[in-house]
């Protein structure tokens, strides 16, 4: 076999990614865990919908200004969401992993 056989060769399809899976599970939710916890009056403002515009690439104050809550608020429930939620996403990532 030399280079040019290998171009020939079916590539393999790629795996997705950790933060692709993550963002599966989040989107995913399947006992409404993330959509359920949002900042207080704002379900709109709830953990899944932030993670999602955070991959996506958006800034706290981008999201602030979406929002029209302070980035300062919204960064402060997210942070505490990860620190709630880590456990839960990690063991759903490990399930997958040993099936």
């Amino acid at each position: 076999m030399n280079l040019s056989d290998l171009d020939s060769l079916p590539l393999p399809e790629p795996s997705p990614g950790l933060a692709e899976r993550i963002m599966s599970y989040i989107a995913l939710d399947p006992e409404n865990l993330f959509r359920e916890t949002y900042i207080e009056d704002h379900p709109e403002v709830n953990f899944a919908a932030l993670a999602r515009l955070q991959l996506e690439g958006m800034s706290w104050q981008e999201i602030s200004e979406n929002f029209g809550i302070p980035s300062t608020t919204i960064s402060r429930f997210y942070q505490s969401c990860l620190l709630q939620f880590v456990p839960t996403i990690k063991e759903h990532l490990e399930n997958l992993e040993n099936t």
